[in-house]
């Protein structure tokens, strides 16, 4: 992605959260990595690899050495925690700042001293930078701060914490269509969906951990300092209330945007591991019932070891399989002699598996016989400058009109064109003429299908019907 210009980072929502992307730009640069995947990947496979013993060690204040041990080793083979840390993202490392702030936060409840709670801040400030989940956590910390000092749940208290909830449930959705910067989120997402949410929230975290989790939640209420229980429920809590509360009413949400709670879910799961077996090894008899300690981690082991060996097989790494798609294109709809044109959602991605040179540092798009442009610019076919004003007519408005407009621009170029889409991306900018369109007055191709959970990432490849 280029810095500047049409479709560029400082065009876009991502510039908000610039870290991850000005970090890959530096280390690029500096050649210290390269361009191919496996370079791409590695700063935030290092994160995913650091979280794991950051999970044991911050947890120890929290839940526990041996509970925070067990955490550290759920982290460490959990599906989703292995994607996001193959995942050229800052959710990874949104996962790890979560870790640092909760220790400083526990600390700073305990001590009161500055330098804890400049450190609880200072590492959500940074997991902000690297992608906006974190203002979550930033809520989660807010949270606890009110309620830390209330007194144990009676009448009163449970009604100022239901009242809180009832104006959650009301204001926020509006408070953020109005004074969010994601706009664009806003307008893309515009279809709220609950059940969608719950549907990632199972897949992405998987119900065997989700109830250990619950099962930790409620044990862990009963410890005698009600500080750390406190923040750890505020943590969790949190965001997903406000994730719910605004993907039921506001716009559609995800189990990812959640990536903050993640810490303590395995806290939590690995606390009630650990309490069920001590609880069987308190009653003083070995052999069977000791070994019935072992079930629990056994079964979330288990659940994450099976869905591991099918997302390195069936799964494809939960992947749409866009180099396929676009060696396809290559291969497959590219006439010889002649230049390929490509329409997609998905640019970036395109650019780099069908021209990896593009987004190298320096004078890259090695052949100029390529080209790829984004689906949602210029639907309205109005050609805009800086300011918005109208430059050029290209063609009349409507989805229908603008894909046509791309087949006879190339068919009068003498060059191949197809188009790559996903349904999820392509529907965010669809008026009701884009798949139709493509369905009746094109030809499907290719289809690479992958479902995520609920989410279809399936690939489809069409080129313009032989007139």
């Amino acid at each position: 992605m280029p810095m500047a210009g049409e479709g560029g980072f400082l065009s876009e929502d991502r510039a908000l959260y610039p870290l991850t992307f000005l970090v890959l730009r530096g280390l690029l640069g500096a050649g210290w990595i390269g361009t191919d995947e496996f370079w791409l990947r590695l700063p935030f496979a290092v994160a995913g690899i650091l979280s794991v013993p950051v999970l044991g060690i911050c947890g120890r204040r929290l839940v526990g050495p041996g509970t925070a041990v067990l955490a550290a080793w759920f982290c460490a083979v959990d599906p989703w925690h292995v994607y996001w840390s193959q995942n050229a993202r800052g959710y990874v490392l949104v996962f790890l700042c979560t870790a640092v702030a909760a220790n400083r936060a526990a600390s700073w409840s305990r001590t009161g001293r500055s330098r804890d709670l400049l450190g609880a801040l200072g590492a959500t400030a940074v997991g902000f930078l690297c992608h906006p989940t974190a203002a979550l956590l930033c809520a989660g910390l807010l949270a606890f701060v009110a309620v830390r000092n209330l007194p144990v749940l009676r009448g009163r208290t449970v009604a100022l914490l239901l009242a809180a909830g009832l104006a959650l449930i009301w204001g926020l959705p509006e408070a953020v269509a109005y004074w969010t910067p994601y706009q664009d989120f806003l307008r893309s997402k515009a279809d709220p969906s609950l059940l969608h949410f719950a549907q990632t929230a199972a897949y992405y975290y998987r119900p065997v951990l989700l109830l250990c989790a619950a099962g930790g939640l409620w044990l862990f209420r009963t410890r005698a300092d009600r500080r750390p229980f406190l923040l750890l429920s505020c943590l969790l809590i949190v965001p997903f209330a406000v994730l719910s509360v605004i993907g039921g009413q506001l716009v559609k949400t995800t189990a990812r945007y959640s990536i903050c709670a993640f810490p303590v879910l395995l806290w939590f799961a690995a606390y009630a591991c650990r309490q069920l077996g001590a609880l069987l090894q308190a009653t003083g008899r070995r052999g069977l019932p000791r070994a019935a300690g072992l079930l629990l981690p056994a079964l979330v082991f288990a659940d994450f070891g099976g869905y591991l060996q099918r997302y390195y097989t069936d799964q494809q790494g939960d992947r749409a399989a866009w180099r396929q798609a676009c060696e396809f294109a290559l291969r497959r709809v590219r006439e010889p002699g002649h230049g390929l044109w490509i329409l997609t959602v998905n640019e970036p991605t395109v650019w780099y598996y069908v021209d990896p040179g593009y987004w190298a540092p320096g004078p890259g798009g090695a052949d100029p016989d390529l080209q790829v442009h984004l689906l949602r610019f210029r639907l309205d076919g109005r050609h805009r400058g800086p300011a918005g004003e109208v430059v050029q007519v290209l063609h009349e408005p409507g989805g229908r009109n603008h894909l046509l407009w791309w087949a006879a621009r190339a068919r009068a170029a003498g060059v191949s064109f197809a188009v790559l889409v996903t349904r999820p991306e392509l529907d965010e900018i669809d008026d009701g003429q884009l798949w139709p369109t493509l369905q009746r007055e094109f030809d499907l191709r290719l289809h690479l299908p992958c479902f995520v959970g609920p989410k279809d990432e399936s690939i489809y490849v069409f080129v313009p019907r032989a007139q």
